[in-house]
């Protein structure tokens, strides 16, 4: 499997896949819809949002890794076209490239989101849909895994599920550094309860090692890719607290919220053991 075609090159996911790629001397081509030169990788201009045809990719690849994201996923129903298209219809091109190209691997990036919110961690053989949140990014998350599941018998599928993925030169609107920005300015966080939610995030760099580790599966899987902590909302903000030296501002309510956890149990045994911790990463989340 030398040749690999990835989306979603410029995000903080994507540049790393990409370099660890690079490094261990595979052929890489970048999907992006603006230019992303990367030394090593080809780069394929794209607009997943727009119709596009398969002439601009090669002929032939081994993998696709879809990694890619509509900028707009949280700007529901303003944006409903570009989320649907980047998440469902480009998907379902890109697998009929895959299939076209002879490809030996399809890996998708979905979230850990499809589960919606529990007190018991989440694991991969759960019946999604009947927890599903009413949330229409996540929607067209899990309808693109029901697709991809007619695909198996022509190349393996891996459908991945992360769950807060942060690290360096992440968006700023994105989880983990926005309660970061919001104990650095003094701006109240809200928790459900007397601690928040909890969550186990994980690294980009053990995300992104993942990945890698996937291109050798057998077989198709869906696994959880999370970290080895479980850690509340309080927990995270306590953290930042003490490596800014400042005192966290929290508004508690009353409102009860489920925790939103990955086992990963499949991940240790088919990939790799995540083994970063958010306490050694804060200079990474804030900047």
């Amino acid at each position: 499997m030398n040749r690999i075609l990835l989306t979603g090159a410029a995000g903080l996911l994507g540049k790393r896949v990409i370099r660890k790629l690079i490094l261990k001397d595979f052929e890489v081509f970048t999907l992006t819809r603006n230019p992303f030169p990367v030394e090593g990788a080809q780069n394929i201009i794209i607009d997943l949002s727009r119709p596009w045809e398969f002439s601009k990719l090669p002929p032939f690849i081994d993998v696709v890794i879809h990694l890619a994201q509509s900028n707009h996923f949280k700007d529901f129903p303003s944006y409903a076209s570009d989320i649907f298209n980047v998440n469902v219809s480009s998907s379902v091109y890109l697998l009929e490239y895959a299939r076209s190209a002879n490809a030996k691997l399809f890996v998708y990036t979905s979230t850990g989101g499809v589960y919606g919110h529990s007190n018991k961690p989440f694991y991969e053989y759960q019946a999604t849909q009947l927890t599903l949140p009413n949330n229409f990014y996540f929607r067209s998350k899990w309808c693109t895994e029901t697709l991809i599941y007619n695909y198996n018998r022509f190349f393996n599928t891996v459908i991945f599920r992360p769950f807060f993925i942060y690290g360096k030169e992440q968006q700023r609107t994105m989880l983990i550094p926005r309660l970061f920005d919001s104990v650095k300015n003094n701006t109240p966080v809200v928790l459900n309860g007397e601690n928040g939610i909890t969550i186990n995030p994980i690294h980009v760099s053990d995300a992104s090692d993942a990945f890698l580790c996937a291109l050798s599966l057998e077989d198709s899987w869906t696994i959880n890719i999370a970290g080895p902590e479980l850690l509340s909302i309080r927990d995270i903000c306590d953290s930042f607290g003490n490596y800014l030296g400042m005192e966290p501002k929290y508004s508690l309510t009353e409102n009860s919220s489920s925790d939103l956890v990955g086992d990963i149990s499949v991940m240790k045994e088919l990939l790799m053991n995540p083994h970063r911790k958010l306490a050694d990463h804060l200079e990474d989340i804030e900047n």
